[in-house]
């Protein structure tokens, strides 16, 4: 029997398992939104803020974007002005970003367009973060995930 399908494109053939079925089997690659999270810490831990911005959401950019305008009216203007400020600030540079990365993923739970990203990060920990898919492309949907309880 076989344990997993296999793809041949050259002959445009592809062989269906039952694992492939069943969902009973290792995980090959990553899915999308995996990979955006992981892209996401990256981006942190390296202090490209910019980078970071760009894989949150257009709902998450929008709610930074309102409070900081809020808050500038408050202050007089003595604070960031984007997003990639504010990540700046709250987040900072290097190793909690990198702590926080995922390095095994446990789950996508997903349902139409929203979905959680389950994973162990740098620190042993299980973290969950909100991911969105926005026109075919994942989103993260928080500046940071929450610890799960084990």
């Amino acid at each position: 029997p076989l344990d997993r399908g296999v793809v041949l494109p050259g002959a445009h053939l592809a062989l269906v398992a039952e694992a492939d079925l069943t969902g009973r089997r290792r995980v090959h690659r990553r899915a999308r939104g995996a990979r955006r999270g992981q892209d996401y810490y990256d981006a942190l831990g390296t202090g490209d803020t910019e980078s970071a911005c760009a894989l949150l959401t257009s709902r998450t950019r929008e709610g930074i974007q309102q409070t900081l305008e809020q808050l500038q009216g408050q202050a007089g203007g003595q604070l960031p002005t984007t997003c990639a400020q504010i990540l700046k600030l709250t987040v900072g540079r290097g190793q909690p970003s990198r702590l926080l990365r995922p390095e095994v993923l446990l789950s996508l739970r997903r349902q139409g367009d929203d979905a959680f990203l389950i994973y162990k990060a740098g620190d042993g920990k299980v973290y969950s973060i909100a991911m969105k898919d926005e026109s075919g492309d994942w989103r993260v949907g928080g500046v940071s995930a929450s610890a799960l309880a084990t």
